[in-house]
């Protein structure tokens, strides 16, 4: 069996696939690595686990869906699910954590071969930006409890970071000139705060590899939160799709979770900073993500310089991501209905009330209900409602 990007660039050789589509790949793929390794460090460090699990989830994630997607993807651990992992690492410890992932890849591949995922193409648009909103929200306090441990002026830092993300939103350059002048300011100006190193948060020696203990009590613990990171995990190619995008299926995502849950990984979602590492705009096959996975792990050679960025650095680029994440558009804003508008704030106070599982289950029921209200059928294949 030929891995998909084989088989892509083979086909794409006879017509334009030579040495500048390489390098045009190439480029593409160390742009988007060092946008997604200071956002990899930051949502490992904010969701409790060691920065280097961030990488490792990454990098395993994307060649994996690199390998059986047709398409260049940037694939790395969800901002969206902080809240999710730090609490079962909380709760249950590291091993939980493999085993959750583990188990979002298998409930990925069953929806996929089931074709339950297909039906999430018909929740309203409304029903998806409320669900990222909810659990931006829902992460911003355990962010900022991180952010301001320790003295005032790693706090500061943070936001002087968050301030210095925001501004640059527009620009894919704006998360590592903050990480630069964050990290720059407290090394000039001898500031006191915890960087990835002195918080003993960054690279503790090569991951363990091998399967998560899978003991029924822990499974029958973990089985609903995992299925709720699965569903919220295909729902992410759907609203690429419904963008004009061509994504990979909730398959590839689920054999891309099972490997990284091989090395204790966080959950990975297929939607990672795709407008942020930029990589639609500038690759052509899989061969970029191939690239990116590679430079990440590579990157683990630069432990030394990695591990001086200071915590409340990597948190302020984190704030300022899951508010461009999670918060709808002006345009949706202006054109939102009623009846969408209310939708939207049931499923965003669900989130922040309840759990995940009975938080995904009011989304998914008030999407379905605003789709009867709207009288709505399947969507076609140009992704419009069929009435």
């Amino acid at each position: 069996m030929i891995p998909r990007a084989a088989v892509t660039v083979r086909d794409s050789r006879a017509a334009i696939y030579d040495t500048a589509a390489f390098l045009l790949d190439f480029r593409g793929g160390m742009r988007a690595c060092a946008v997604t390794v200071p956002l990899s460090l930051g949502v490992a460090v904010c969701s409790g686990v060691s920065a280097e699990r961030g990488l490792y989830s990454a990098a395993i994630g994307g060649f994996v869906v690199s390998l059986i997607s047709s398409e260049a993807e940037v694939v790395g651990p969800s901002i969206l699910f902080i809240v999710v992992v730090s609490g079962l690492v909380a709760q249950h410890g590291l091993e939980a954590l493999a085993l959750c992932t583990c188990l979002t890849g298998f409930f990925l591949g069953f929806l996929h071969w089931a074709g339950l995922s297909e039906s999430l193409a018909r929740l309203p648009e409304c029903a998806r930006l409320a669900t990222r909103s909810g659990l931006a929200l829902a992460a911003i306090g355990p962010i900022t409890e991180i952010m301001g441990a320790g003295p005032a002026n790693g706090l500061v830092l943070g936001l002087v970071c968050l301030a210095l993300s925001i501004v640059g939103l527009r620009s894919r350059g704006g998360v590592g000139l903050a990480v630069i002048v964050g990290t720059a300011a407290a090394w000039v100006l001898n500031l006191t705060t915890p960087t990835l190193v002195g918080a003993a948060r960054f690279f503790a020696g090569p991951p363990a590899v091998g399967l998560p203990h899978l003991g029924f009590a822990e499974v029958e613990r973990l089985i609903l939160p995992s299925l709720a990171m699965a569903v919220l995990t295909a729902a992410e190619p759907f609203r690429a799709r419904n963008e004009g995008v061509a994504t990979p299926s909730a398959l590839a995502m689920g054999v891309a979770n099972l490997a990284t849950s091989l090395v204790g990984g966080i959950p990975v979602t297929m939607g990672f900073l795709r407008e942020r590492a930029g990589m639609r705009s500038n690759c052509h096959t899989p061969v970029a993500g191939i690239v990116h996975a590679v430079a990440l792990l590579a990157s683990l050679r630069l432990a030394g310089v990695l591990g001086g960025i200071p915590v409340a650095v990597l948190c302020g680029i984190v704030l300022a991501e899951i508010g461009r994440e999670g918060w709808p558009s002006s345009e949706w804003l202006r054109r939102a209905s009623r009846s969408e508008a209310a939708t939207w704030l049931l499923i965003v106070l669900s989130f922040v009330t309840l759990s995940l599982a009975p938080a995904v289950l009011v989304a998914s029921f008030a999407g379905a209900a605003l789709v009867a209200r709207q009288g709505r059928g399947p969507r076609a294949n140009d992704g419009s409602w069929v009435h």
